[in-house]
């Protein structure tokens, strides 16, 4: 070997080294495993399927415990359970009839611990009631009764916390009690005036009239509630509370049809059967519906109020309608309204629903 080639030789004796450790160590110590690229280290926090599998069993002791609460009408407990469960599913992307059935606990538990509390609500009551009594409503369809009558009432307060003068808030909670009065007659129609199904109809059918009046009383549209109390109130008729449901079908004529100025009347004459009523404050309802100005009607019985003799007219036929009505008799049973002042209704609403 010259000596140019041991040279050679000399200097790639590390090099074989070198190799000849590292195929050592690949048959004997596992070499040690590279970093995880970024991708890989992000898809080893997603949730494993145990993981799942126990969040999905917590979410259903969750509901579970809701139901069991709301069932034995504890709100306070329900309200806690609902509210973990709902954040919990939305956090998680659940849908469905589950999510909705918890969310109606949800909304009814709140509207039930703030019924109770007497105090204005805390939060924003528009999202955290109705909102989810509402988005159960437009999936779940079971027992549309109840759950439209609720959604009425939820809607009704939300009108009240506003002054009274949300006209969206106003027309969801008359269309909503409404579907529950429709539906609850649609399940009675055939059966007996006398029997007891009809009997608890009737009294959902008053206390729907006797929201109508209350709606009217601030409505920009009073106009609908005449046409929905001369509709809805003969179903009524030859019931225990007919003299009642009388009484209400006559204030759609009052002085011409003025339904506004009728309802105020009504609430001052029911006032005034009630010992705990202030007597400033009912003279101040019958103030109201004396009152000829176009804020409570637009116009007085239709006819224009804008010139002082316009205005003495319409005040002096109020009159007249009220010695009228005090001449009635006390049942309120077959009284009309003097044809001179208001239109007399057809002769049909005067005859009892045939069954």
């Amino acid at each position: 070997m010259t000596p140019t080639a041991f040279g050679r030789l000399a200097g790639a004796l590390p090099m074989l080294a070198v190799l000849g450790a590292v195929a050592t160590g690949a048959r004997g110590a596992a070499a040690p495993r590279p970093a995880a690229p970024a991708a890989t280290a992000l898809s080893a926090t997603a949730p494993s399927p145990a993981a799942s599998q126990e969040e999905t069993a917590d979410l259903a002791s969750l509901r579970n415990d809701a139901i069991a609460a709301y069932n034995k009408e504890d709100y306070g407990k329900a309200l806690s359970f609902a509210a973990r469960y709902v954040e919990r599913a939305r956090a998680g992307g659940r849908t469905g009839r589950e999510f909705a059935g918890v969310s109606f606990v949800l909304g009814h538990s709140r509207y039930e611990m703030h019924r109770k509390s007497g105090g204005p609500y805390p939060g924003d009551y528009a999202t955290e009631v109705v909102g989810p009594l509402e988005e159960s409503l437009r999936i779940l369809q079971d027992d549309p009764a109840f759950k439209n009558m609720l959604l009425g009432n939820a809607y009704y307060e939300l009108w009240t916390m506003g002054g009274r003068k949300d006209a969206d808030a106003e027309g969801r909670a008359h269309w909503y009690l409404l579907k529950s009065i429709l539906v609850r007659e649609e399940e009675v129609r055939d059966r007996p005036k006398t029997g007891p199904e009809y009997d608890l109809f009737a009294r959902h059918l008053l206390a729907y009239l006797e929201r109508c009046l209350d709606l009217a009383q601030d409505s920009s549209n009073p106009d609908l509630y005449t046409q929905r109390i001369r509709t809805a109130a003969p179903w009524g008729f030859a019931t225990a509370y007919d003299a009642r449901f009388w009484q209400i079908y006559g204030l759609t004529y009052f002085d011409e049809g003025n339904m506004q100025a009728a309802a105020l009347w009504q609430r001052g004459l029911d006032a005034m059967r009630d010992p705990k009523a202030e007597v400033d404050a009912v003279l101040a309802t019958f103030g109201r519906a004396a009152d000829p100005r176009p804020r409570y009607a637009g116009c007085w019985g239709r006819r224009c109020t804008s010139s002082p003799t316009a205005r003495t007219r319409a005040a002096g036929s109020t009159r007249r309608c009220a010695r009228r009505r005090r001449r009635s008799p006390s049942s309120g049973r077959g009284w009309r309204p003097p044809s001179s002042i208001c239109r007399a209704p057809p002769r049909s609403w005067g005859r009892s629903r045939t069954r």
